[in-house]
């Protein structure tokens, strides 16, 4: 987010939530699964989805 704000985004525009633990997308047991949790997801409004 950082990055984002000091490049000109503006803040009121950002948010930042952990879901890993809630969504994961592999499987915590194993160090593959971990490795697929740790990610970013990126959604703006402006996307074509």
């Amino acid at each position: 987010m950082n990055y984002l704000v000091e490049n000109g985004f503006p803040s009121d525009k950002i948010s930042a939530k952990g879901f890993g633990s809630y969504h994961p997308i592999g499987d915590n047991k194993n160090r593959k699964g971990r490795q697929e949790n740790r990610r970013v997801e990126v959604y703006s409004e402006f996307a074509k989805r």
